[in-house]
């Protein structure tokens, strides 16, 4: 029945005379927020409306993190309020910037000792990065030792190289770690920073495809934050991590680290395929013979 539905509307109780006068002077933003309510969100709109002024920012952004993808409240610092939700959309950004990359000391001992494997990002040329990373390899030396430690490179290597020689083994998370550090993702979410970031409005083709975007985004943070964790449970791991990168760039067959015998199923398996993965690229790079 259309007054019953009319009634409903109109029970949300008395407003006070702060409210009115907010309602009043920012009437435009209400209108604006309420025009998102009803496109992202419209069965909630009786759950966010009924809220207080400033409750309802807050609202809307928890109930669209858990549909769509995650949104930050105030990303800039701000107060949050609906004015500032309205002109844009919050993206959380986690990009690495140029200051992140020279701050390394500020992140996990993992962080760091991934940096020293790849690339210098930020200036492109054979002689300009050099001498960029020797913080970097310095720390690492500091953290597992100058013997380790020199058999990395100093330009590192780039993500291209890193998705050829890793993908599809154990140790793929570190070429999705490079395309972090390259800002090569093809996310939004892991590519940009709010450094010289233009905020995107309201727009569904750029809520679909950040939504879109939103499973490669969790799958490259989880196979980062497992590798952290796996460096972090033994030091030794990160020189079987380098030794195996150095193996594949050589071309060289693997070897056993332990008698097959004494390898569980599963271990036995990523062996056999790592070994038969580099038999087969070490055939591509034989020379075909002349026929006779």
């Amino acid at each position: 029945m259309p007054l019953i539905i009319l009634a409903e509307r109109l029970i949300i109780g008395p407003p006070s005379i702060g409210m009115l006068i907010d309602l009043l002077v920012q009437s435009e933003y209400v209108q604006a927020f309420l025009g998102l309510v009803r496109e992202y969100l419209p069965e909630n709109e009786r759950e966010i409306m009924q809220r207080d002024y400033y409750d309802r920012a807050t609202a809307f952004i928890r109930l669209f993190s858990e549909r769509y993808f995650p949104i930050a409240e105030s990303p800039f610092g701000e107060e949050e309020e609906l004015e500032t939700l309205v002109g844009y959309i919050p993206v959380q950004l986690d990009g690495m910037s140029y200051d992140d990359y020279h701050e390394f000391d500020s992140w996990r001992e993992e962080v760091t000792l991934l940096l020293s494997l790849v690339c210098y990002p930020y200036i492109i040329g054979d002689d300009a990065d050099k001498g960029a990373k020797v913080p970097i390899l310095e720390e690492v030396a500091h953290l597992v030792g100058k013997e380790i430690a020199e058999k990395i490179p100093p330009k590192g290597w780039e993500p291209e190289q890193l998705h050829k020689w890793l993908d599809g083994t154990r140790f793929e998370g570190v070429a999705d770690f490079a395309d972090w550090v390259c800002s090569c993702t093809g996310t939004w979410v892991l590519d940009c920073t709010y450094d010289g970031w233009a905020p995107e409005a309201w727009e569904r083709s750029v809520v679909d495809e950040l939504t879109a975007q939103w499973a490669r985004v969790q799958e490259i943070t989880g196979k980062m934050n497992s590798l952290y964790d796996w460096l972090a449970d033994n030091q030794a791991n990160f020189d079987e991590l380098l030794e195996f990168i150095l193996r594949k760039q050589k071309g060289g067959v693997l070897k056993l680290p332990l008698p097959l015998g004494m390898a569980t199923d599963e271990e036995k398996k990523k062996l056999l395929v790592d070994i038969f993965s580099e038999e087969d690229n070490e055939e591509e790079r034989q020379p075909s013979l002349p026929a006779i």
